[in-house]
Order: structure tokens, then C-alpha cells, then sequence
């Protein structure tokens, strides 16, 4: 799974991410910057660099939100795309030309995402999440410098080979988060196996009356320990994760 996918697809197909960030209200002649600032504050950027710079201008915000026009909600009860987001044309969308960190052209909404995602401090940014949600401690540069080379090789931008990474990564173990520190199931999953704690695992597995975490976390003494959270990342419940974690 790549963050390029979850990026472009919270921005032109997520119902719940357009109503809640308003970007259902940002047309051509009146941008809502809501979600355009929010998808470089929160989930991208930061708002600066650890050094204290700037990522971004309340320019870039304004024509970012001008090159996420034209996709709407569809807020009709009982009819077919009921929540549902598609592109409402040159009636919406704002083609004129724009500059977003520093490039300037008639971007579209994935053009946009691209540019941000190319920004310098993307990865080290999210990065340093997901660090934080397995990890108690700061990254140590020599981590992040690997993470970020495996999370950007070839420009793919691919998660599995970043949570690798932070699930092996040479660190004292005691620095790992606790269950209930991370508290929730993924979460919970992915520690219990990384310890190996066939026990939790198996407790956790019976909590679910489907059988789907069986599937999920593998027979016992599955060899790989990271597994669990790789072939989570694999698929589309990866976005509620981050969702509710970013």
C-alpha cells in the first residue's frame, strides 16, 4: 500500500473525510481551505521543519485548496451514491493556474498531492509518527535516515518496508509501546506477536466472533513476528489506522 493512494484517495473519494473537513464546500470561485491545510498540518507536512522552518505559506494553502475544487458530496439521502464523492466538472473545479510550494502550474487535485508529497519534509514527518505509535523514545537519525531511503526508494512511497523497518529496528526493547499504550486491536496484535505472546494472541483472536483476526494474525508460531502488521498494511483498513492515529 502505498501513502500516495491513501493521500489521493481521502482527497477525491473519502465521504466522511469531505464532510468532516468541509471540503465538500470548496468550489471554484470559493475555496474552503479547511482540508487543504489540514492535509499538510496534520497528515503530510507539519506546519515546520524541526529546525523551526516554515513547510508551507498560507499561500500554498490558498491555491492547494484551489487545486482540491471540484469534487462533490453526494448528501441525498436515499439515493444510489449517498455519500458518496465524484468530480463535479468545470462547473466546480478551479483550472486556473496555481503555485504550491513553489511550483506553479493548472494543478489538478492529484498533481497537488504529488507536490506535496515530494516536499522534503514529508517523509521524515510521517515517519515520525508512525515511530511514535510503536516506539516510546525519539527516532535516532540513523533510523530515520533507513526508514526514509526504504519509504522513498524508487518514489513509491510504500508503507509495508517503513513498519518493517520500525518493527525490527535495533532498539532496547523496553522502548516498544505497551498494549495499552497503543490501545487498539491492531495495535494490540502487533505487539503481542512481536513478543510472541501466543497467549494474547489467541485471547485476542477469540474476542473476534467471526474468525477474521484468526485469518488476519496467522496460525500460532507464525515465524515472522512482523507479519501481523505488514499484511494489515497491506490493505484498505490501513487508512482507518491512520485516521485514527494521525
Amino acid at each position: 500500500l502505498s501513502f500516495r493512494t491513501i493521500a489521493l484517495d481521502m482527497t477525491t473519494k473519502d465521504g466522511a473525510m469531505s464532510s468532516f473537513l468541509t471540503s465538500d464546500q470548496n468550489r471554484k470561485g470559493s475555496p474552503n481551505e479547511n482540508y487543504a491545510r489540514e492535509f499538510m498540518e496534520l497528515f503530510c507536512l507539519g506546519t515546520a521543519a524541526i529546525d523551526g522552518t516554515p513547510n508551507y505559506t498560507q499561500a500554498d494553502v490558498q491555491d492547494l485548496a484551489r487545486a482540491f475544487t471540484g469534487w462533490r458530496l453526494n448528501q441525498t439521502p436515499g439515493s444510489p451514491g449517498y455519500g458518496t464523492v465524484s468530480f463535479g466538472g468545470s462547473s466546480y473545479f478551479d483550472a486556473g493556474t496555481k503555485t504550491i510550494l513553489g511550483q506553479t502550474g493548472k494543478f489538478t487535485a492529484a498533481q497537488a498531492v504529488d507536490i506535496v508529497l515530494a516536499h522534503p519534509g514529508h517523509a521524515p514527518f510521517l515517519i515520525r509518527k508512525l515511530w511514535a505509535e510503536f516506539i516510546s523514545g525519539p527516532i535516532p537519525q540513523a533510523s530515520l535516515d533507513a526508514l526514509v531511503a526504504a519509504y522513498t526508494a524508487g518514489g513509491s512511497l510504500r508503507l509495508r518496508p517503513v513498519l518493517r523497518g520500525i518493527l525490527t529496528d535495533p532498539i532496547d526493547r523496553e522502548m516498544v509501546r505497551s498494549i495499552n499504550e497503543i490501545g487498539h486491536l491492531t495495535g494490540k496484535l502487533v505487539i503481542a506477536e512481536f513478543a510472541e505472546n501466543q497467549e494474547i494472541i489467541q485471547t485476542l483472536a477469540s474476542e473476534n466472533s467471526d474468525g477474521s483476526i484468526h485469518s488476519f494474525i496467522g496460525p500460532p508460531g507464525q515465524p515472522d513476528p512482523t507479519e501481523t502488521i505488514l499484511r494489515f498494511a497491506d490493505t484498505n483498513n490501513f487508512k482507518v489506522f491512520l485516521g485514527l492515529y494521525m
